[in-house]
């Protein structure tokens, strides 16, 4: 939506959509500036823009709040038009950085608080093992079934009293017994994702779009890559000696699974 004004102003409202729009006086002057909240938002990813028009100044205001929930790498971010470094627009400014929280922003310290939120379990299982190519894994558990995923269905494998399912670029646990979910293990770019899961033995093997092989020991959910490379694997076939990938693409010794770094 653009919106213009006498003088020549005209601002493009970015990010989607308009989702409030209203008027403030800001400079004690009478002049009524425009607020306008916009942008778009889904379950776990937002990127929305408070922006403050006002007659007579010749640009906008604006701060754009963005917090991906399903990345691990990137936290929340505030980023702020280059008017907020002016004197002219203090008035502006002072505003939008005063009401932000009443529109949900959220800094990492507050996502510390509130660790028990599920909203935020990508972010902090990234935080948590996002270095990890082996190791035992910190995991984060959440009362209650997770939020249903239209993937869920198709990478799927049910395992005693556990469900694992493909959740985004995640494999998330339920624990019916416990009524748990908890992030097992969440792919390092949200453009891939599990594609196939198999058990062998105590350990849950995880071929991923684009990252190959991991393995999860259900025992104390230690992590090990057995596949680094940057390929798919979408089939797994596991034999007395062998694991075999995508009808033998790659094959790897089983005795991997015997070994630790510690």
């Amino acid at each position: 939506m653009t919106f213009s004004f006498s003088g020549g102003l005209k601002y493009q409202s970015p990010g989607g959509w308009v989702q409030q729009m209203g008027t403030v006086e800001l400079n004690g002057d009478g002049r009524k500036s425009l607020f306008i909240y916009s942008g778009g938002f889904g379950t776990r990813e937002s990127e929305m823009y408070l922006t403050v028009l006002t007659p007579g100044k010749p640009g906008f205001t604006s701060l754009c709040m963005w917090f991906d929930g399903t990345d691990t790498d990137y936290g929340p971010d505030l980023y702020r038009s280059a008017t907020t470094e002016e004197p002219l627009y203090a008035p502006e400014t002072d505003f939008l950085e005063a009401i932000k929280y009443a529109y949900d922003y959220i800094c990492h310290e507050d996502i510390l608080l509130r660790a028990d939120d599920p909203k935020f379990a990508a972010h902090l299982w990234g935080r948590d093992n996002g270095h990890l190519s082996e190791g035992r894994l910190t995991i984060r558990r959440y009362k209650g079934p997770p939020v249903r995923c239209g993937s869920d269905r198709k990478v799927r494998l049910e395992v005693g009293r556990v469900t694992y399912s493909r959740c985004g670029s995640a494999v998330m646990a339920y624990d019916r017994d416990f009524d748990e979910h908890y992030i097992l293990y969440h792919a390092r770019s949200t453009y891939f994702g599990p594609a196939v899961l198999e058990k062998v033995d105590s350990w849950l093997l995880i071929g991923l779009w684009g990252e190959g092989l991991v393995g999860v020991d259900l025992r104390d959910n230690y992590l090990r890559t057995l596949l680094a490379k940057r390929t798919s694997v979408g089939k797994i076939e596991v034999t007395d000696s062998e694991i075999i990938l995508d009808d033998g693409v790659h094959v790897l010794d089983r005795s991997l699974l015997n070994r630790r770094a510690y």
